[in-house]
């Protein structure tokens, strides 16, 4: 079957960027979602920046989606990086007229990832990018994953292994979360009118059904932990790939949760007894 029989699908990605140093060393990673699958991505760099990596994530992830036997109806993209989605959707447009130069005649930044990013993004000019804000470590499973991936191959983590398969599969963001209404983005890349665009809002991506957060649980080497506040399950989380970790909207859902990550009964039961989130 040919791409152009295939019905068009919605891609999600959630990338990421870290580096020790900045300049220094540096990782990516990405997680990529059409609904159907995921594919987990990233790759380490001996000498980077941050930002270098952030945008990195980004264009491999368009560059993956890009090269699928799949018709693309549209790409919402999450990221914790303002540089990478003002510069995408505000100032790309005002370089490439300039000669990748600033208004101030300064050479741009990073020119070399941006010509590229333009490039991919001029090859998907027909399909909706939407690129949306979400702030970094504050709890949203995708980012939070991409973030464990960039650091982990950052720092070289041989315990770290890289997800794809099928969606219902995937253990570190809830299956729903994957599919995120579009509606729910922030800004749109719109190469096909070349014109510039604004970034609106950066508010953080939230569940379907908005419903307050009222605690966060991990799960680590059988173990399992509840928190009232993100720093502290963050504490507990961070650096480790293997970690299981997710928020929670209410007793019910969290039970759920070690459920479907087939926590032992007995210490589900322990925690039953115990619980206490007022």
């Amino acid at each position: 079957m040919n791409k152009k029989s295939k019905s068009p699908v919605n891609w999600i990605i959630f990338c990421d960027g870290a580096c020790s140093g900045n300049p220094g060393i540096g990782g990516w990673g990405s997680i990529l979602s059409n609904g159907l699958n995921v594919v987990e991505m990233g790759g380490f760099i001996a000498a980077t920046t941050n930002n270098r990596m952030e945008i990195f994530a980004a264009l491999q992830s368009l560059r993956y989606i890009i090269h699928q036997d799949q018709p693309i109806s549209k790409i919402t993209i999450y990221t914790d990086s303002k540089y990478l989605i003002n510069s995408v959707t505000e100032w790309i447009f005002g370089w490439k007229r300039n000669n990748w130069k600033t208004k101030s005649g300064e050479p741009v930044k990073n020119k070399d990832l941006f010509e590229d990013l333009f490039l991919v993004l001029q090859e998907i000019k027909n399909v909706e990018v939407d690129w949306s804000y979400v702030p970094g470590h504050s709890g949203i499973a995708g980012n939070e994953r991409a973030d464990q991936i960039a650091v982990g191959l950052l720092k070289k983590d041989q315990s770290l292994v890289l997800f794809k398969g099928k969606i219902e599969d995937y253990k570190y963001i809830d299956y729903n979360d994957l599919k995120i209404s579009s509606s729910e983005s922030n800004s749109k890349t719109d190469l096909k009118n070349s014109h510039e665009s604004s970034f609106k809002s950066d508010s953080p991506v939230q569940a379907k059904n908005n419903k307050p957060t009222l605690g966060y649980v991990s799960f680590i080497n059988g173990q399992i932990k509840v928190y009232k506040h993100w720093p502290q399950c963050q504490l507990d989380v961070q650096g480790k790939s293997y970690a299981k970790f997710k928020k929670f909207s209410s007793e019910p859902e969290l039970f759920t949760i070690l459920q479907t990550w087939k926590a032992p009964q007995v210490e589900i039961e322990k925690l039953k007894q115990n619980l206490s989130l007022g």
